[in-house]
């Protein structure tokens, strides 16, 4: 199973703090997760029990595509950028984790502005995409679906930096905050 997704990585430092008890109501309201205090903690609740196939014994690999301005946001302040993109960076060193990053300079590509999560394995039928929406999650799992989806990830991929390259601009990044 591999799985391609536009936030997960980038949410894990978020998930993280809340996890270790560090407060992140702020940072929660700032990226328009903020439903009330239950919504908070349903949603971080989710997102760090996703992150556990990044952490398994026999780790799912992961491929996720993220976009330059998103690594740009500075949500939580400078220190906070900082720590989410060393975070980025230390996952994209694991060897079941591949991290590319599309810059500004690759223009309009299929898929931006999206959270998207492609779930695909051995059984293709058995795939699923899942969109993150304002309204809630949609699951998707029609065949036509499926088959739109495959193809917007290809593109999606050919559209972003090597992993190398992505690495060398998270970093830039960085040194710039």
């Amino acid at each position: 199973m591999i799985i391609y997704d536009q936030d997960l990585i980038s949410q894990q430092a978020l998930a993280a703090r809340e996890s270790a008890g560090i407060s992140v109501e702020a940072e929660v309201s700032a990226v328009g997760l903020d439903g009330g205090a239950p919504d908070i903690e349903h949603r971080l609740s989710f997102r760090i029990k996703r992150q556990a196939i990044l952490y398994a014994d026999t780790p799912t690999p992961y491929h996720a595509v993220i976009h330059e301005a998103a690594l740009r946001m500075k949500v939580g302040g400078p220190a906070t950028a900082r720590e989410q993109l060393q975070h980025i960076l230390d996952m994209s060193e694991r060897s079941h984790v591949t991290v590319r990053a599309i810059t500004f300079d690759a223009g309009a590509y299929p898929g931006s502005g999206q959270s998207i999560y492609f779930v695909n394995g051995p059984v293709p039928q058995l795939d699923t995409v899942q969109l993150d929406q304002s309204h809630g999650l949609a699951f998707l799992d029609a065949e036509a679906q499926l088959h739109k989806y495959r193809t917007l990830f290809e593109r999606i991929e050919s559209a972003a930096l090597s992993p190398a390259k992505s690495r060398d601009l998270i970093l830039t990044i960085m040194q710039d905050l």
